[in-house]
């Protein structure tokens, strides 16, 4: 099942756009309280429309999950935190 986000200040709803955006998928993403509604309503009924903004998301998720230079960045913070408080 898709999540919707409503991005506001908080991180959990900023993550969620980051990753999306990533993805480029707009349509999990809504831009008031009225359109989350809406979107939500449409996933929830329409199965066909629900299937195909699943399949994007499995399509892309590589862009999120096959990314070596995000893997190397983590490494390098790690031991350079490591390096510094021992």
């Amino acid at each position: 099942m898709p999540v919707l986000t409503l991005p506001g200040s908080h991180l959990f709803g900023r993550f969620t756009l980051g990753l999306y955006q990533e993805m480029q998928i707009a349509d999990a993403i809504v831009s008031d309280v009225e359109q989350y509604a809406d979107r939500a309503v449409r996933l929830a009924k329409d199965r066909e429309y629900r299937q195909s903004v699943a399949s994007l998301i499995a399509a892309r998720s590589d862009v999120l999950f096959e990314r070596r230079d995000m893997a190397d960045a983590l490494a390098a913070c790690i031991e350079s935190e490591a390096a510094r408080v021992s």
